[in-house]
């Protein structure tokens, strides 16, 4: 899910807010038991795969600034651990080429109207630094 935030500032300050609600957005929107046909006996499979992944995933800690996220990334290209930004799997990132702020860690949902439940649940700040 998007969340238009065009100012990197902003964004980062949304971002860090967002980081302590990620475990509620993946249990409202747990929808993923399966892997390769058999019952995981997890609500979201997808989670621990993500998890295993040799991208970068999960959750990072708080950024001071969007000069920090920056430095961050950049470390992560320069010591080889994926070719570009959006090979980045973090479970909430700035998305500066699109003025948004991403939240990645919700799985995806079988209908509309569970997306809209889920993507409802999202307490979106209105003022990211406020």
């Amino acid at each position: 899910m998007h969340v238009g935030i065009p100012h990197p500032e902003d964004a980062i300050r949304a971002a860090n807010r967002l980081r302590s609600h990620l475990p509620l957005f993946l249990a409202l929107s747990a929808d993923s038991p399966f892997w390769q046909g058999r019952d995981t006996g997890l609500a979201s499979a997808r989670t621990p795969l993500f998890q295993a992944s040799s991208r970068a995933s999960g959750s990072r800690g708080r950024f001071a600034d969007y000069a920090d996220y920056a430095g961050a990334v950049d470390l992560l290209i320069a010591c080889e651990a994926f070719p570009e930004p959006t090979f980045l799997w973090w479970d909430v990132r700035p998305q500066p080429r699109f003025g948004t702020v991403e939240v990645r860690v919700m799985d995806a949902q079988i209908g509309v109207e569970r997306q809209r439940g889920a993507g409802g649940a999202c307490p979106v700040p209105r003022e990211a630094g406020g």
